[in-house]
């Protein structure tokens, strides 16, 4: 199974050749219409522990699919935020509601995961994959 996990990052030259590629695609087009609500969930579950933080290091290594795709996207993804943080979230009944600048940094964590996770899936064991998609499975259910 690690032969084929380190083949298929070879031959992965473009994000249409991506083996994942459905999936990362519904990550991203999901962005967008992240609410407040959406973020506090990404946000509540999101959580930092040594496997994870293991699992996003194999995510983001050398042998990862795309990996400079991954990292700009995450560049993207920040610069999203910190323009949202200027601004109040509009809540799912319309009406302002300010969303703390903690859980928008937890909510960014697990979307840079998220993304890590959908990009690098060939590469990664099913638990690392598990660990790393897990919150926004659960925010995203459907």
């Amino acid at each position: 199974m690690l032969w084929r996990r380190q083949r298929t990052s070879r031959w992965v030259s473009s994000l249409e050749l991506h083996p994942n590629l459905a999936e990362i695609l519904g990550v991203l087009s999901q962005l967008p219409r992240l609410t407040s609500s959406d973020m506090a969930c990404l946000a509540q579950g999101w959580r930092d522990t040594t496997f994870v933080h293991l699992a996003r290091a194999r995510a983001l290594g050398p042998d990862t699919p795309l990996v400079l795709e991954v990292l700009a996207t995450f560049e993207h993804v920040d610069r999203v935020f910190r323009e949202e943080l200027s601004r109040d979230f509009l809540g799912d009944d319309g009406a302002a509601t300010a969303v703390k600048p903690q859980v928008v940094k937890h909510a960014v964590h697990a979307v840079r995961d998220a993304i890590a996770a959908a990009y690098a899936r060939p590469i990664l064991s099913r638990a690392e994959y598990r660990a790393l998609i897990g919150p926004w499975r659960r925010a995203f259910s459907a």
